[in-house]
């Protein structure tokens, strides 16, 4: 599946992406595969919907916070897909508003990776916590 995965990558940077996203898919479906791998594909398929390809998706969700989401799920270390979580919150009117899923990508980056972070992420992660709405107690 590796190999199936650089062919994935490649297709996507030659911005051949609808056979792109179809193999990343057909990996992160693939429940033989390592869960690692599974992620990232996941992750990729969010790229390529919040970004060059939101034609692909199969609902009005265009963030990509579903791929997101499902990578997180396979993979809490997947720092790729926790950061576009947070890129993707409320940033244009194909962004999302899922607190649930913000703050969890808030949570995994502090506690997980702070210190791998680059000082442009961690002010991602600083800038989105304060863009969540304080909840009435």
């Amino acid at each position: 599946m590796e190999t199936l995965f650089e062919e994935a990558e490649k297709l996507f940077y030659d911005s051949i992406y609808e056979e792109s996203f179809v193999a990343f898919e057909k990996i992160a479906k693939d429940s033989n595969c390592e869960e690692s791998l599974r992620a990232e594909a996941y992750n990729m398929m969010g790229v390529i919907i919040s970004g060059p390809a939101p034609y692909l998706s199969k609902d009005e969700d265009e963030s990509g916070l579903e791929y997101f989401k499902a990578a997180l799920k396979l993979d809490d270390k997947n720092l790729g897909a926790a950061l576009n979580i947070l890129e993707g919150y409320q940033t244009s009117p194909t962004g999302h508003s899922d607190r649930e899923s913000v703050e969890l990508a808030c949570n995994l980056l502090k506690k997980g990776c702070w210190d791998e972070l680059s000082e442009e992420d961690k002010t991602l992660v600083i800038n989105t916590q304060k863009k969540l709405p304080i909840e009435h107690q």
